[in-house]
């Protein structure tokens, strides 16, 4: 069996490429709130919900809870969007879809 038909193979490229597309977009959100609020006091702002089956935690540094609230509830609905796509558990899921018709033609 070759490597490209290994499961493992796709589970871990799918996981490396979500893990890597969450961190840059929280990395851009936690720099948006930063250079925005860079010369006022900050504080800490905590988020957390259930999400892939485990507790996933947001923090930001602000002077406004209102944008971080909206920035936490924006990140909250990426991470749901990317969950729908790359879920095995959803059989709707992109992922899922594409590894149906592979082998294919069409």
């Amino acid at each position: 069996m070759s490597s490209l038909h290994n499961g493992n193979y796709w589970l871990n490229l799918k996981l490396n490429f979500l893990n890597t597309f969450i961190l840059y977009r929280l990395f851009v959100s936690i720099f948006f709130l930063w250079s925005i609020q860079a010369t006022a006091q900050l504080k800490r702002f905590e988020f957390s919900q259930s999400k892939m089956g485990s507790p996933f935690y947001l923090i930001f540094y602000t002077t406004d809870t209102a944008q971080a609230a909206q920035q936490a509830t924006k990140t909250f609905l990426f991470v749901d969007s990317m969950f729908n796509i790359f879920s095995d558990y959803i059989d709707s899921s992109e992922i899922n879809r594409l590894s149906v018709r592979a082998g294919s033609i069409e």
